[in-house]
């Protein structure tokens, strides 16, 4: 098996790259072989086409590749965690029937994998397990999760950030339903027409729920091929994904796909970490070409090679930093307060979810001090806008200074670092007018949530519930200067009441937030 490059000491003791010279490499074998091995080191030569050009590009040969599917397999079996949304019927942990077992029928199964697969997507495991669990019982089938509305989808995904990954499952669901027969296809290709389904995805589901010899990659995967071959390199690079692609396809294993491709990403979530790797528990430490690296030059010398230099770190586009102006308005009627939320747009960031009524604010001059603060005058227009009521006293004129600002907070998405500064107002109507508001038909979709509502809170994004969290500590704190001063308190609220005749009727009032 011949290797890109092969690492040899200088003068002084360092390891220098030789493009010049590739030699076969060949580790992790037994002396003494048995006829078992023997054949499953035939069948990858038949499989691979040894000699041709995956010998020249794969960097690993047949007997590497049969041993590391016999050990990663055999380690998998003893290792393995138990999930809600795993099935191997080789295991030999004694707790593997824990929690309801996966469904039996090949394409409900591929439901599952494929909802897990999704969620797993920059979330930890062990917060999707709660997620998981909750969706299957909402949605227990393709079927039932086809005949969703997105809002429903969103209030389930919430907290689980990167939302969008809930719509393209709904579309996904309907596609199947629609275009498929309502039955989940077996092939890559067919998987990959599925909206929202990328190659590992598809890759993953076709290996796990129907047994197809195919290899995935993702980030854990990445970091193990990276270390067992000492791929130098971006590894976001067009050649080297191709790469990473062509290696896991030559090593997955053929007669157990779906275990191996999870055996590999486990090796990679428990074991290969990325920054400190637990190598001595490894079962792959023996084909592992940056591990040799690392030993060969000695476990006392300082500033040399490293398991964890693989695969290589490449410095991360800083994220774009943005500042917006929320308001936090709850509207009081008969002693229940709402939440007043606007709809986001349904394409977009955060597409389709509730959100406070906000406005943009720009870089900060040297005129910060003045009255009003950035971005107020902008949101009391949109608030104004919102509540079809330009000529309400509360949100124009005088009214504007009636907003409190009670803290900022920042929130990271992907690519944006969001600053939300926080002003709070509540807004008192009657009956009547209450539910004139909850009917209101303005330029964004309006929707009340009950502030002492638990479940309807939950389902709010992580930023939502970042301000409400504001709002709350200010509650805490006006409440202990009401038990302390009832009186002045009284008198503050009253003062602080504004006469909303035009819109509401003559039973509205709005006041500050104390």
């Amino acid at each position: 098996c011949k290797a890109w490059w092969m690492l040899r000491a200088t003068a002084r003791g360092r390891w220098l790259r030789d493009d010049a010279m590739r030699k076969p490499v060949a580790v992790g074998m037994a002396v003494g072989r048995s006829s078992r091995m023997d054949a499953k080191v035939a069948a990858v030569k038949k499989e691979v086409k040894v000699g041709g050009d995956f010998e020249t590009r794969g960097l690993f040969c047949a007997e590497e590749i049969a041993e590391l599917r016999h050990r990663l397999l055999a380690w998998y079996d003893v290792n393995h965690r138990i999930l809600p949304w795993r099935k191997n019927p080789h295991s030999k942990r004694s707790d593997r029937d824990a929690g309801p077992p996966p469904p039996e029928d090949k394409s409900d199964f591929a439901y599952c994998v494929w909802v897990s697969e999704v969620m797993l997507q920059q979330t930890r495991v062990e917060t999707v397990k709660a997620y998981y669990t909750r969706w299957m019982e909402a949605y227990p089938t393709l079927a039932d999760l086809a005949e969703a509305d997105l809002e429903r989808v969103n209030e389930l995904w919430a907290g689980l950030g990167y939302y969008r990954r809930a719509r393209f499952l709904l579309e996904g669901a309907r596609h199947v339903r629609d275009k498929c027969g309502g039955r989940m296809p077996g092939e890559v290709e067919e998987l990959h027409k599925i909206p929202g389904i990328g190659m590992y995805t598809a890759s993953a589901i076709a290996s796990i729920a129907f047994g197809r010899r195919a290899g995935v990659v993702d980030g854990n995967v990445i970091r193990v091929l990276s270390r067992l071959r000492a791929l130098a390199g971006d590894p976001r690079a067009p050649a080297n994904t191709k790469l990473h692609w062509r290696l896991s396809n030559s090593v997955v294993d053929a007669d157990r796909p779906g275990c191996f491709n999870q055996a590999l990403m486990e090796l990679g979530a428990t074991v290969c970490t990325p920054k400190a790797p637990k190598c001595g528990e490894c079962p792959a430490r023996a084909q592992c070409l940056a591990l040799r690296r690392q030993e060969e030059w000695g476990a006392d010398s300082e500033g040399g090679p490293s398991v964890t230099d693989f695969p290589e770190k490449v410095k991360k586009k800083p994220p774009r930093m943005e500042t917006i102006r929320c308001c936090v308005l709850v509207v009081t009627s008969e002693g229940r307060g709402h939440f007043l939320l606007i709809k986001r747009p349904d394409k977009g960031l955060l597409a389709g979810l509730w959100e406070f009524p906000n406005v943009p604010v720009g870089a900060k001059t040297e005129e910060e001090g003045s009255k009003p603060p950035r971005g107020r005058e902008e949101l009391v227009g949109l608030l104004g806008e919102i509540l079809e009521g330009g000529s309400l006293e509360a949100f124009t004129g005088k009214g504007a200074q009636k907003l409190k600002e009670v803290g900022s907070f920042e929130h990271v998405f992907s690519h944006i670092k969001q600053t939300t500064i926080v002003d709070v107002c509540s807004l008192q109507v009657d009956a009547k007018a209450f539910g004139t508001l909850s009917e209101m038909q303005g330029p964004r979709e309006t929707r009340l949530v009950p502030v002492d509502s638990k479940e309807g809170v939950a389902s709010l994004s992580t930023g939502v519930r970042k301000a409400i969290r504001l709002y709350s500590g200010l509650g805490k704190k006006a409440s202990v200067s009401r038990k302390n001063k009832k009186k002045e308190g009284k008198a503050e609220a009253d003062k602080s009441q504004r006469r909303l005749d035009q819109f509401f009727g003559k039973g509205a009032r709005v006041k500050d937030e104390e």
